[in-house]
């Protein structure tokens, strides 16, 4: 199986045939065309479709349940129990501080590991919490909260650290919402806890019952003793580990991602870790820390977006990215798909819809499946059309704003004169090259050199045309 979103109301997003390839739809278009409304409505659609399909009172829904959990699932059974294709997961990812996706959308019946929804982004906002640190929380418990690891999320995961130099071991400073004293209060049943306590407790007990709570306020005792925790990537899963100290940690990574879940305990700081050893129990002394916040604007983007999506993927994943060129450079906006698909490509089937302003990560599209919506015109194309072409290609034919003394315009003009000199005609590709430059006119500044270039091949048109 492999999931493709295809239609949208009157939009198409993806006419290629299905595989088990990942497919990519790189949504471009002005500012104002509804690039991000475009990926607003897909995500709401499909969250409606697996509301209806959790409330169903079908006995599809309950086999589907009890094979889920039985680890004997294949998820085209949903298309066949309720005729229509549904991604296995939902992702809508974001570093910019204006993206528009939900912040928190989920189902009590749902069966999906960590949710059917994950969301990548800066949200909810926390005074004094840097957006990556918030970024950081929402990811790392998408990764935590699963009961069995899949080897490939851990060896995507790796991949992509060692590939940036950001090394597989992560150190994290946790941070309680409310204080020892607080949490003994709460324990003890005393009615003169703080009005902030009462709001952290109420907005934990929408995901938790009264035993669950307590069990997180004594793991909450620990964080309190011990803040700061090791989190090692190795083949058998995620690992925690105290820094300073030779005694085991207390908790899993399950308990960490129901704490940072339940919103009782926050991810203060991220720090990346090299020379870090697996077989100490504690900080290694060759170990060297780097705080992320220390790291470029990219860096962070970068590494947030990928922690967030490797930690929440499946197979047959519908992933929505907003405007990822974001503080990237230029050389990594170019390779990003491919660094997107080679640090996914031990999943399958899944399709990532990339909203953006970028030409150079458009420029990056010598892959298979892979197909360019024009929201400016309202046209769907084959990216292999437009593949390895420059910057001013992408800029004059996909994005519609040519700038000035745009090098592609300028030599498709100078090869129709050579053409036309030497030929003394002008044939069918030449006059489209020809009305392909005089639509450009309107838009070009008035002293750029390209409007006299297109001015003499008109005239050269009426003498030979």
């Amino acid at each position: 199986m492999a999931f493709r979103a295809r239609k949208i109301g009157n939009t198409s997003l993806f006419e290629g045939k299905s595989s088990a390839e990942n497919a990519f739809t790189l949504v471009i278009g002005d500012n104002g065309c509804g690039k991000t409304q475009l990926l607003l409505d897909i995500c709401n659609y499909y969250q409606m479709l697996y509301g209806e399909l959790l409330r169903s009172n079908s006995a599809d829904i309950k086999v589907l349940r009890r094979d889920y959990y039985n680890q004997n699932f294949k998820w085209d059974i949903v298309e066949k129990a309720f005729g229509y294709e549904i991604p296995q997961k939902l992702i809508c990812a974001s570093t910019s501080q204006f993206e528009k996706f939900t912040e928190d959308w989920k189902l009590n019946n749902d069966f999906v590991q960590g949710g059917y929804y994950a969301y990548i982004g800066s949200k909810p906002f926390i005074p004094d919490r840097l957006p990556s640190t918030r970024m950081a929380s929402t990811a790392l418990n998408q990764l935590l909260a699963r009961d069995t690891y899949d080897d490939r999320k851990i060896q995507s995961l790796r991949q992509f650290l060692l590939s940036f130099g950001f090394d597989d071991v992560l150190k994290i400073t946790l941070e309680p919402i409310f204080s020892l004293a607080e949490l003994t209060k709460v324990k003890n049943g005393d009615d003169t806890i703080a009005p902030e306590t009462q709001i952290a407790l109420r907005n934990a007990y929408k995901h938790y019952d009264v035993t669950d709570i307590s069990e997180l306020n004594v793991l909450m005792e620990l964080v309190i003793d011990e803040p700061e925790v090791l989190l090692c990537f190795s083949g058998s899963g995620v690992l925690l580990k105290y820094l300073c100290t030779d005694k085991e940690i207390a908790y899993s990574a399950r308990e960490l991602a129901d704490l940072l879940m339940s919103g009782l305990v926050s991810v203060a700081d991220i720090e990346t870790v090299r020379g870090q050893s697996l077989s100490n129990k504690g900080l290694s002394a060759s170990a060297r820390i780097r705080p992320l916040a220390s790291r470029s604007s990219g860096e962070q983007c970068l590494f947030l977006l990928f922690l967030g999506i490797i930690s929440s993927i499946d197979d047959n994943s519908l992933i929505l990215i907003d405007e990822p060129e974001i503080s990237l450079h230029p050389s990594w906006q170019q390779r990003f798909v491919e660094i997107l698909n080679k640090s996914l490509q031990a999943y399958s089937g899944c399709h990532f819809i990339i909203a953006t302003h970028s030409p150079l990560i458009v420029s990056d599209i010598a892959i298979n499946n892979c197909e360019i919506l024009d929201m400016t015109e309202r046209r769907l194309m084959d990216a292999s059309e437009h593949r390895l072409r420059s910057s001013d290609y992408y800029l004059a034919n996909l994005f519609h704003n040519p700038g000035h003394s745009n090098e592609y315009l300028i030599k498709t003009a100078i090869y129709i004169f050579s053409k036309v000199k030497a030929e003394k005609k002008f044939d069918g590709n030449d006059l489209r090259n020809l009305k392909m430059l005089n639509d450009f006119l309107p838009v070009l500044h008035k002293h750029d050199p390209l409007i006299e270039l297109i001015e003499m091949l008109n005239e050269v048109y009426h003498k030979y045309g």
